[in-house]
């Protein structure tokens, strides 16, 4: 409200003398408005005297409040996104399938990803001899039997865990592929017994001839063993290259894709 001295109005907040009737100060530019009521010049004067606060913005700040705060903050970062620290501490990540797998370079004449050290052995194909590489894995693609696997009391935990046996293998062509099929992988699996086998040439395969053998299976490598068998049989300077997937507990066309993805014969890869 304006403060009348004499033929001017003094502005209550500078002091500058203003023309009555003026609407601002035309030094502070605060308004000069005539208001009669007693309340309005009290909420004025509130209102451009001093800055309002709220209660809280006057209180001072506990750090323990601050401090407890950003550690709760920072646990649940971690627990969502860091990962850091004890299980509890974070929410568990899935590790994928066949994480634990590599590149298994100990025949010279292929290379492919396998987990674990793969036991190693020859067997008579029906061309001649077969050397092989064999790894037992569980249901998600850890190694449960390799060439490390001794005691009765380990044995004894891969038959309980057994969820799929791969073989890789490699000798001489015989004439036939399709024809010989079953003969190559019943050498694989010595006592297997197949049934309703079915073999598909691979068409414009990157190299050599390529088959894909299908089959089910019982009697390996126990007598109450059952299940489905995948293979993929190349055929390429007169060898044949062979990588199995015996699947003793679900017909998962996954692993075999794993399997065979980089099951390739080292004249292939050097080109």
């Amino acid at each position: 409200m304006q403060l009348l001295e004499k033929n001017t109005a003094k502005c209550p907040l500078c002091g500058a003398k203003n023309p009555i009737g003026a609407r601002r100060c035309s030094t502070c530019t605060r308004p000069l408005e005539n208001d009669p009521l007693p309340s309005q010049a009290v909420y004025e004067e509130a209102l451009w005297a001093r800055k309002v606060a709220s209660k809280a913005s006057r209180q001072k700040t506990n750090p323990y409040v601050v401090l407890v705060a950003l550690v709760a903050i920072a646990l649940c970062a971690n627990y969502f996104f860091g990962g850091y620290g004890p299980s509890w501490a974070h929410d568990p990540k899935p590790v994928p399938k066949g994480n634990t797998w590599k590149v298994y370079r100990d025949q010279p004449q292929y290379t492919a990803d396998l987990p674990g050290t793969p036991m190693v052995e020859q067997v008579a194909g029906p061309a001649g001899p077969l050397t092989t590489a064999t790894v037992w894995v569980n249901s998600h693609w850890d190694k449960v039997r390799d060439d490390n696997t001794e005691s009765i009391g380990a044995l004894a935990e891969a038959r309980a865990q057994r969820y799929a046996i791969l073989t890789t293998a490699v000798g001489t062509a015989p004439g036939d592929i399709a024809a010989s099929a079953d003969q190559t992988l019943s050498a694989l699996a010595p006592g297997v017994t197949l049934a309703e086998i079915d073999v598909t040439e691979v068409q414009d395969p990157p190299s050599g001839r390529q088959f894909e053998v299908r089959a089910n299976y019982t009697g390996w490598p126990e007598a109450s063993s059952a299940g489905v068998v995948r293979s993929r049989f190349i055929a390429i300077d007169g060898q044949v290259f062979v990588a199995a997937a015996f699947l003793d507990g679900a017909d998962e066309v996954a692993l075999y894709d794993r399997l065979v993805e980089m099951f390739i014969p080292t004249s292939v890869a050097a080109k």
